[in-house]
């Protein structure tokens, strides 16, 4: 008798386990549809030190690429 109940209690501490796995794995299916949002901002220069805005007196390759793939912003004073 003893060996059933200790089975029962088992089986159902293992229900309740994977059921709170499934709910976490579709929370991070949910998080994963958000948008990833990128805010740059700096100190003590024009946006004429950024190439992405058409200066040619420093080279920014890598704000160049997140510009082009995603929004620049020209008249946001």
């Amino acid at each position: 008798m003893e060996y059933r109940q200790l089975l029962l209690y088992f089986l159902g501490f293992l229900l309740v386990g994977c059921s709170s796995e499934i709910k976490e794995s579709t929370k991070t299916k949910k998080e994963q549809n958000r948008p990833n949002i990128l805010f740059v901002m700096t100190d003590d220069h024009s946006r004429h030190a950024i190439s992405a805005y058409g200066s040619e007196i420093i080279e920014t390759p890598n704000i160049d690429y997140l510009a082009e793939n995603g929004v620049l912003f020209s008249n946001c004073a």
